[in-house]
């Protein structure tokens, strides 16, 4: 176990405006990543078998992301909202079941149509990941926010990603677009603002000098795998009995990234918007690692890239532009450890 972080403090983004944010946040916790044009990651090693990501995470903007993966509280309102009704009203892009594993479970009051869930009654529930969203799950999730959160099917079309670019081709490829349109309040981050919000520190080697972090939670090396409390991450800790996918969100509180983000290593592996072209030009990019001994890994390297489709024991993170506020300062936050780190 690394000695307790003695010494944290956070620069956080001072704001003056002349008028009120134009955009709500429905309680999403979001940090400011700052430091645009960062040095891309530039750091080749023979410990790792992927380094395809050499090159990248460089980010030429500010950009928010949030500090939590979405939580089970969050994804219920949204499950509930739309899951409830007649199916044939719905996108068919909505994975038909619900997630596989999050903090709620069926509600044994409901009796139709669809299906409707409740909190599960142990500590932490609303707080718990959400594994089993699909890509495109994701982004109906974001064209709900930016819809206000509507319960009109229609907001799920449009917002965000426009549903009627997407379709499977003949040749087993998808014909969905491939960014956020550019109005959008909130979105799935790319592959390189994920990278740069988990790894990358504006005082890496001290103040003003900027550097990559080779795994998460700002180490060289990995974090130590244990229950919240005892270890710094679910990835990689198993009690034998799911109990990794009880772990919530935050549980971890001294395990941050650069910028404050909680649980870029364990939780769920998250979405990201940007498209592979590795593996398959068809499949999205995954950051993070999941909790317990499967999916991802701590290192800078490590991603998988999976269709837009595939509902395996995934989640996601909310990213959003930086809101118009009129006249404004805004200084990014950054996460300053003042204790020594594991190199």
């Amino acid at each position: 176990m690394k000695a307790p972080l003695l010494g944290v403090a956070f620069l956080v983004g001072s704001v003056v405006a002349s008028r009120a944010m134009a955009q709500p946040d429905y309680g999403i916790e979001f940090v400011t990543v700052g430091a645009p044009g960062n040095e891309a990651f530039n750091i080749p090693s023979n410990d790792y078998p992927n380094s395809s990501v050499l090159g990248r995470g460089r980010v030429d903007y500010t950009f928010r992301i949030a500090k939590y993966e979405t939580t089970t509280a969050q994804y219920l309102e949204f499950a509930n909202t739309f899951y409830g009704v007649d199916r044939n009203s719905l996108p068919p892009f909505l994975s038909g079941l619900g997630p596989i594993e999050w903090g709620a479970g069926p509600d044994p009051s409901y009796h139709g149509p669809g299906r409707q869930w409740t909190l599960d009654t142990l500590p932490g529930s609303a707080m718990r990941p959400v594994f089993g969203i699909s890509w495109r799950d994701a982004a109906l999730y974001c064209n709900w926010l930016n819809n206000g959160k509507s319960s009109d099917p229609a907001s799920l079309l449009h917002g965000a990603y426009d549903v009627s670019t997407w379709g499977d081709n003949a040749d087993g490829s998808f014909s969905d677009g491939l960014t956020h349109l550019p109005e959008a309040k909130y979105f799935l981050p790319t592959y390189d603002e994920s990278m740069k919000a988990g790894h990358y520190d504006p005082n890496r080697d001290g103040q003003g000098q900027g550097g990559w972090w080779l795994n998460k939670n700002a180490f060289d090396d990995y974090s130590i795998p244990g229950p919240p409390g005892i270890g710094e991450t679910s990835y990689r800790w198993s009690d034998g009995n799911s109990g990794e996918y009880l772990a919530p969100l935050g549980g971890y509180p001294d395990s941050l990234s650069p910028w404050g983000l909680l649980d870029t290593s364990g939780g769920a592996p998250e979405w990201t918007e940007s498209y592979s072209t590795i593996s398959s030009p068809e499949a999205r990019w995954m950051f993070g690692s999941r909790a317990g001994t499967g999916f991802g890994g701590d290192a800078i390297y490590a991603f998988h890239a999976l269709g837009p489709r595939d509902t395996g024991l995934y989640g996601f993170r909310i990213a959003s532009a930086v809101p118009a506020t009129g006249a404004q300062t805004i200084v990014p936050l950054a996460c300053l450890v003042a204790s020594r780190r594991r190199r």
